[in-house]
């Protein structure tokens, strides 16, 4: 699955839990509770697994199974999702600081 246009991502993004999840899983896969604890401030429960599940579905995020239980992965998709949400905020923060600076009007 590619990333898909504007409003696909925006509404993607915008949902709670999300960007935590997926730069958790930068780092490589995690197990289910691992992910949850690392969110601060951590959320309710029913709330991560929506957006866990919303992530897989959407096909951002692999869940896969061994011995011990399940864990969840990035795709291709999401380590791609994480690319241009990463450019959009370093965008964002040269705009700020240009802005901060005066050589942009408000």
């Amino acid at each position: 699955m590619n990333v898909r246009d504007f409003d696909d991502v925006f509404d993607l993004v915008h949902r709670r839990c999300t960007l935590e999840i997926l730069t958790a899983l930068e780092s490589g896969h995690a197990r289910w509770t691992a992910l949850l604890h690392d969110i601060t401030p951590r959320p309710h429960s029913k709330t991560f697994g929506d957006a866990i599940r919303h992530l897989v579905l959407d096909g951002y995020v692999r869940q896969q199974a061994d011995a011990h239980g399940a864990y969840y992965e990035l795709t291709e998709s999401g380590t791609a999702l994480i690319a241009i949400v990463r450019d959009f905020v370093d965008h964002l923060e040269q705009w700020r600081i240009l802005l901060a600076d005066g050589y942009l009007a408000a």
